[in-house]
């Protein structure tokens, strides 16, 4: 049998007629379809409508005496007396932040040999990497390992501390921002001793603001300059202020008092030590006199230290 070549116009119409079919069969698909989804959809609002229908024919049957007594009856109960009787759920909110607190717990305990290990792991690393020059002498080495253990053992402490705190704020326990911890507490009376001691400790000791925070603060500059005078005890004055604000009113805050501790060692180091050294040397260097003489017997440093200071 011969093979005849198809000629192109041959060929398009084939595809015409395919595509032709090919529309057909889908028009007809998508009616199918739309005829089948409204039929479904008006099954469904009689069902609905039917349910409705039986509600209302319920509720037309009830007896509406026998209605009106149980609630009457409900809107006077004495709930505490069926609360401590046993009934209902008492002290459910109560229970749960307990129940929800125990299982944050549980599953902290449940990451802590994991984060030990990554501790420990790294502990090794740095010890590794400080001690690995091969000419490091043995003693030299040994104070290494006893510094950096020392420090791990902080930094492990302080890291589960981290832990735990972000558990309690999880649980809605602690709070979490600046923000929060400044809406918590209560408001003093204006110009009343609890509202003077808020004040001079909030610009003195900011819980919201680092040291270049407190360098803005007129009242923190005024006290940082006096606690940095060594002279007639002002210093001494102004620390023991302080300290008595923070012992007062209260508990101490852990981090006020830390914090004060640092900043009485540091101003001792500046106004007793700098200062004092430069004092000194200033008055050492005045009563040296023309010719090899000198006073410094009576106007050298320490010759009349004031009894107050």
């Amino acid at each position: 049998m011969d093979n005849h070549p198809e000629t192109p116009g041959s060929a398009a119409r084939s595809v015409s007629n395919v595509l032709e079919k090919g529309e057909g069969f889908l028009e007809k698909s998508i009616s199918h379809l739309s005829a089948h989804t409204n039929a479904l959809g008006r099954e469904v609002s009689g069902v609905a409508q039917d349910l409705r229908d039986a509600a209302a024919h319920r509720y037309e049957r009830l007896d509406r005496a026998k209605l009106k007594s149980f609630w009457q009856e409900r809107a006077h109960l004495d709930l505490p007396a069926w609360k401590n009787a046993g009934f209902g759920l008492p002290d459910f909110g109560q229970k749960y932040q307990e129940a929800k607190l125990d299982a944050l717990g549980k599953l902290t305990d449940l990451g802590a040999p994991v984060r030990a290990k990554v501790m420990f792991g790294l502990l090794c690393a740095m010890k590794s990497l400080a001690t690995k020059d091969p000419d490091m002498w043995d003693c030299v080495k040994y104070g290494v390992d006893e510094v950096l253990d020392t420090f791990w053992s902080d930094l492990t402490v302080y890291a589960e501390e981290l832990y735990r705190n972000e558990t309690l704020v999880l649980a809605n326990v602690a709070a979490d921002g600046w923000e929060e911890l400044g809406a918590l507490g209560n408001t003093a009376t204006p110009c009343s001793p609890r509202w003077w001691r808020a004040f001079f400790l909030y610009h003195i000791q900011p819980f919201d603001r680092s040291i270049f925070g407190r360098l803005k603060d007129p009242v923190f500059l005024v006290c940082l300059v006096l606690s940095l005078v060594p002279s007639h005890g002002i210093r001494i004055m102004v620390k023991t202020f302080v300290l008595s604000l923070l012992l007062t009113g209260g508990t101490p805050d852990e981090y006020q008092l830390t914090d004060f501790i640092v900043g009485l060692k540091g101003s001792q180091f500046l106004s007793s030590g700098l200062i004092q050294a430069a004092m000194a040397s200033v008055q050492y260097y005045m009563c040296i006199r023309p010719g090899g003489t000198h006073t410094c017997d009576s106007d050298g440093p320490g010759a009349n230290q004031c009894l107050v200071t």
